[in-house]
Parts: C-alpha cells; sequence; structure tokens
C-alpha cells in the first residue's frame, strides 16, 4: 500500500514540476495599435492633410494657395482629403476635393475603417455626388462605432470632364474611440 501511494504521489510531484503555469490578469486587452498613415499607405495614391482641422482652413484659401495645389494642371483635382474628428458619443467624417475645372460629375465615397488588430476593415461607407460644380465639402455625423476600437476614414475622389476622369484616394490619420 506504501508503494502505491509513494508511487502515485511520485507521478503528481512529476507532473506538477514539468507543466507550465500561466496566469493573467483580469484586463480588457485591446487591439493592438496601427501602423501609421506613413507606414500603412502607398503616399502616391493621393493627398492627405493629417492635422488640418474642419474650422482651421478657410475652403477658399485651400483653392487658391499655391502650396496646397500638388496636382499638376493636366489632372482634374487640384487637392483633395479626409478628416476624422471624435466627438465623444460621435465620429465627424469629413471629405473635401477640389478641381482645377467645373466637371460634369463629381463622386466622393467615404469609408469608416476600423483596425482589427491586423488591418483595417470596411466598416461603413457613404457616397455623394456632384454636378456641374467644381468642389465638394461632405460631412457627416457618425455614432453607431463599436467603442474600444481605432477608426480612420478612406476616401476615393472621382472627377469627370467630357471623357477625361480621374480618380485619387487619401486617408486619414486613425483615432481611438471609447
Amino acid at each position: 500500500m506504501n508503494k502505491r501511494i509513494m508511487s502515485v504521489f511520485c507521478i503528481f510531484v512529476l507532473i506538477f514540476c514539468f507543466s507550465t503555469f500561466v496566469f493573467a490578469e483580469n484586463e480588457d486587452i485591446g487591439p493592438s495599435e496601427p501602423p501609421t498613415v506613413s507606414e500603412d499607405v502607398d503616399l502616391d495614391i493621393g493627398n492627405s492633410y493629417d492635422g488640418i482641422e474642419n474650422d482651421a482652413v478657410n475652403d477658399a484659401e485651400i483653392i487658391a494657395d499655391p502650396d496646397v495645389v500638388l496636382a499638376p494642371e493636366s489632372d482634374l483635382f487640384s487637392n483633395w482629403y479626409c478628416s476624422i474628428e471624435d466627438n465623444g458619443n460621435s465620429i465627424y467624417l469629413t471629405g473635401k476635393q477640389y478641381s482645377f475645372y467645373t466637371c460634369d460629375q463629381m463622386k466622393m465615397t467615404i469609408i469608416l475603417q476600423k483596425w482589427n488588430g491586423t488591418s483595417w476593415v470596411d466598416f461603413t461607407s457613404f457616397i455623394y455626388f456632384g454636378y456641374n460644380t467644381s468642389y465638394m465639402i461632405e460631412g457627416r455625423t457618425f455614432s453607431l462605432f463599436d467603442p474600444g476600437y481605432y477608426y480612420r476614414l478612406r476616401t476615393i475622389h472621382y472627377a469627370k470632364k467630357g471623357s477625361q476622369t480621374q480618380t485619387v484616394e487619401s486617408v486619414s490619420p486613425f483615432i481611438f474611440m471609447d
């Protein structure tokens, strides 16, 4: 009987000694922080004016400022960008695009993206159209987001004048929504 108890005890000690224990605290771990815009985006696809606040820039100044106009005049767009702002219980989404010319048609697809920990996934999108115009400025408040994630905007800007078309993209910096 003693041999049997001793054998069970030895087996228990061996199992205990060679086992790995993992202790974890009970804390919510959200997704990892996404890469910055410059690490994540091919900057040749468009202009994203990081840090431009909605109220800080006069739209007429953007059109007239030669330092802001980055596209050659053979293109339709003179400039384009998008921005995202944390308004507490909502997100304010903005897309702006300006052309050198009055275009037959303009289209702006604003895509709200959510960081899932490894990549940006489309969360929702909004499409806006303009006709016989040289610019579009669209803004929208969105409150149906999942708290605890990073969000950014990716915007596809389109312009058509006669048979000439141009499509460019912009990407905003990301924000974390509680």
